[in-house]
């Protein structure tokens, strides 16, 4: 390998090689080290949660039948409220651990899917979250449905998977940015491309939110970038990452749309069977 005339080609390339995997290898490890952390924190409180409930079932009642303020009749619907938030939490991480790993080659159209129940529950679970951090209702933003073709009712063939998971996390996104009585948007609609001779589902989510200042457009989908916008916003700067090779995995695009100014819009598509 490392003889003949072009052996000082061959060592620059190899150099150019070893450099690329210790890269990939930090990427790796970085990765890892986070989703470690991540997972770690809502196991705890899975755990912890779980064992208040044990404790405050042992606690009889009194001689007539009472419970204490304490028992569970009070508290087992805020504790597991807690729980329940902790478990989606926990589950969101790894479906995007999953989407990261998954082979493009595995992605499955598998059965007909309604739009409507799935992006209701998304929203719920944007309002879930944020009464867990001490949000009333008055100060969570407005979630609206916009089903411009087809019907939110209307069955659809596609990688339903690869669409809850980018739709959760682009919501999740906007509701970190989002002022009360602002509005979040998920606007779905079937689109052909004749370049493609295919039927995409074109999904955006939009916000009324800051937006994306045009120095951080570029870098919007780097893995472990936070923007400057995010200063005293929770998260690691992993989920749009993850949204993008989620959607390219599946055989779609996504982008930022550059002539929304009224918050951040983020348009994907994903590909349809017939």
């Amino acid at each position: 390998l490392l003889h003949g005339p072009s052996h000082p080609q061959r060592v620059r390339d190899c150099v150019c090689h070893c450099a690329a995997l210790h890269k990939a290898c930090e990427a790796e490890a970085r990765f890892i080290s986070v989703c470690s952390h991540e997972l770690r924190t809502p196991l705890n409180a899975i755990l912890s949660y779980s064992a208040f409930l044990a404790e405050d079932m042992e606690q009889p009642a009194d001689k007539d039948g009472r419970h204490s303020t304490t028992s569970p009749s009070r508290r087992h619907s805020d504790d597991l409220l807690c729980l329940q938030a902790a478990a989606q939490s926990l589950h969101q991480i790894v479906e995007n651990v999953l989407a990261f790993s998954t082979n493009p080659s595995q992605v499955r159209l598998e059965g007909l899917h309604t739009l409507r129940p799935v992006v209701d529950n998304i929203f719920a679970m944007a309002r879930h979250q944020g009464a867990q951090r001490g949000d009333d209702a008055c100060s969570c933003p407005d979630f609206v449905l916009d089903w411009t073709n087809p019907p939110g009712g209307t069955g659809l063939f596609l990688p339903m998977d690869r669409f809850r998971l980018v739709v959760l996390n682009l919501v999740m996104n906007a509701r970190k940015f989002s002022a009360a009585g602002s509005r979040i948007t998920v606007a779905c609609s079937v689109v052909h491309d004749s370049a493609r001779g295919a039927n995409f589902l074109e999904t955006s989510v939009s916000d009324e939110g800051p937006g994306v200042a045009e120095t951080d457009a570029r870098r919007v989908f780097t893995p472990f970038v936070r923007l400057a916008n995010s200063t005293g916003v929770e998260g690691v700067g992993l989920g749009l990452s993850i949204c993008q090779a989620s959607v390219e995995r599946s055989g779609g695009e996504i982008h930022l749309d550059d002539t929304y100014k009224d918050g951040a819009r983020f348009v994907f598509t994903l590909p349809l069977a017939d």
